[in-house]
Parts: C-alpha cells; sequence; structure tokens
C-alpha cells in the first residue's frame, strides 16, 4: 500500500522559464484536492510527485497557485487559478509534461466510476507490482 511518507513535501516555485504554455479547462483545484482514490491514481501514473497550492496576489485579486514538480527529475508544471475562470493557463518545464500527466491520471479515475482508496489493491511480488481495482485481475497499472 502507498503510503504518504513516499510523497514529496517540499515543493518550490519553478526555477526557469516554461518550455510549454498551454490553456486547460480543468480547475487545477481538482488535481490539488484530489480526493483519495484519484491521488492514488495519480500517484502510480505519475511515480514520485510533488503537489503544492498556495494563495497568490494576481492583479485581479487574490488566486490558487497549483505546482506540481518531480522530486527525482528535473519535471514541473504550474498553474494559477483565479476565482471564477473557465480557463486556466499551464505553464510545464523539464523533460516530463506533468500536468498533462496528471490531468490524463484524474480523467482515467473519472472514467473509472470514481472509485475510492478503499476499491484499489496492491500486489506485489519480487520482480513487479500491480495496482489494481476491485479485483487483482482487473490490474490498472504494472
Amino acid at each position: 500500500m502507498m503510503m504518504r511518507s513516499q510523497r514529496a513535501d517540499t515543493v518550490h516555485e519553478p526555477p526557469q522559464q516554461a518550455d510549454s504554455q498551454t490553456m486547460t479547462r480543468m480547475d487545477p483545484r481538482l488535481i490539488a484536492n484530489a480526493e483519495g482514490g484519484a491521488q492514488l491514481l495519480i500517484t502510480a501514473r505519475l511515480g514520485s510527485l510533488a503537489v503544492d497550492s498556495r494563495s497568490v496576489k494576481t492583479n485581479d485579486g487574490w488566486a490558487r497557485r497549483i505546482i506540481l514538480t518531480d522530486p527525482d527529475g528535473d519535471s514541473w508544471a504550474a498553474c494559477t487559478a483565479p476565482r471564477g475562470a473557465a480557463d486556466y493557463d499551464v505553464g510545464q518545464g523539464g523533460t516530463r509534461r506533468l500536468w498533462d500527466e496528471a490531468q490524463t491520471a484524474y480523467l482515467e479515475w473519472l472514467r473509472l466510476g470514481r472509485p475510492g482508496r478503499s476499491r484499489f489493491g496492491l500486489t506485489a511480488s519480487q520482480n513487479q507490482q500491480r495496482l489494481w481495482l476491485d479485483a487483482p485481475d482487473n490490474i490498472i497499472t504494472r
């Protein structure tokens, strides 16, 4: 079973200019405040991931700044979520596109019917780990 202690705690503001700047309609707070089952699937898909959500002052007032970083690599994603926005700017840098990966995992969790953490199981052998949903033969990820 994945433990909270396996998640990285320290997230810093991205140190560099974004390699790519895109827009998303998915509110980044959904990733930052994901329910237990979504958190588990995101972590299973992305591996080591640190998530930070903080209030920031913008020209239009206060907003949430969501930052995803890979503590084991150089990748990061950052998105600012102003109140009432319908679209959100996403900056990403490094070798992976963490926002894209996290968003894909979150949408997969929705397609699976928003399962809670208790519906997932983990089978570990000497050579591999398999995350499954509801039954060991319903493998989600290896």
